[in-house]
């Protein structure tokens, strides 16, 4: 018998095999191919070894695009100091299935976040930043007390009532701070609004709904009834410090 011990180097192993009688074929095979005329089998060059993929630069952040249009302006209410900047709007980015829902009132639809102001404050301590998220108009009854309710999820953490109302040929606009972190720091910048139009479209005062929980603030708009109620509630964001508030905002009325 005559054994055939062929090696072969593949990709840094080497490989030995060893048969009875190979058959031509095989034997043919297993060198690379038939040798060729009057010279010893040709030789295989080693496989290209390929440069390793090129590392992808990880993608730029850019900021929401802001919008041109569609989008109503931030309460801004008649208390504290004027703003020092104020940017936007932007289009709210939409993280989760329903970031750009809103939920005001119970028995109402959920109403569409539209959009998102950034503002900001002179302070001693540095400039409060403000970030208000204004949603859709909302149709509500006069007469009817509604439950607004927030669990951080546009940055505020708050539950409060609000409600429309007509009182000797005036409209009312009024809320309630009721439970979680409503904002009554003392920074009326970030704190909830109310504000009353009645159907002359004269309004109201734009009154802060704060320091007290459990307490009625309210907006009258004298010489019609009420067209609209504007509110808004906020939250230091995060809870516990002086420097970042989060603000939702929306307007509600019979016609809306």
């Amino acid at each position: 018998m005559v054994r055939l011990r062929s090696v072969f180097f593949v990709a840094g192993l080497s490989i030995v095999l060893i048969g009875l009688n190979p058959s031509p074929l095989l034997a043919s095979s297993l060198a690379g191919g038939p040798p060729s005329a009057g010279g010893p089998p040709t030789v295989s060059s080693p496989p290209t070894i390929s440069s390793p993929p090129s590392v992808v630069s990880p993608q730029t952040v850019t900021s929401p695009p802001i919008l041109t249009s569609g989008c109503p302006a931030p309460a801004m209410g008649t208390g504290g100091p004027a703003p020092t900047s104020i940017s936007g709007p932007y289009a709210v980015p939409q993280t989760q299935s329903d970031s750009q829902m809103m939920q005001v009132g119970n028995g109402l639809p959920a109403t569409r976040i539209l959009c998102e102001w950034v503002i900001s404050y002179p302070s001693v301590s540095g400039d409060p930043t403000v970030t208000v998220f204004v949603g859709s108009p909302v149709q509500a009854s006069v007469g009817t007390i509604n439950e607004f309710a927030d669990f951080g999820q546009h940055g505020v953490t708050c539950e409060a009532y609000w409600s429309l109302q007509n009182s000797s040929g005036a409209g009312v606009a009024e809320a309630m701070l009721f439970g979680g972190y409503c904002n009554t720091d003392g920074f009326v910048r970030g704190e909830g609004t109310v504000e009353a139009i009645n159907g002359n479209l004269q309004a109201g005062p734009t009154v802060t709904v704060a320091p007290r929980f459990g307490a009625w603030y309210v907006s009258t708009a004298f010489g019609a009834s009420i067209l609209v109620g504007q509110f808004s509630f906020c939250s230091e964001n995060p809870v516990g410090q002086r420097n970042t508030y989060s603000c939702v905002q929306f307007d509600a009325g019979p016609f809306e």
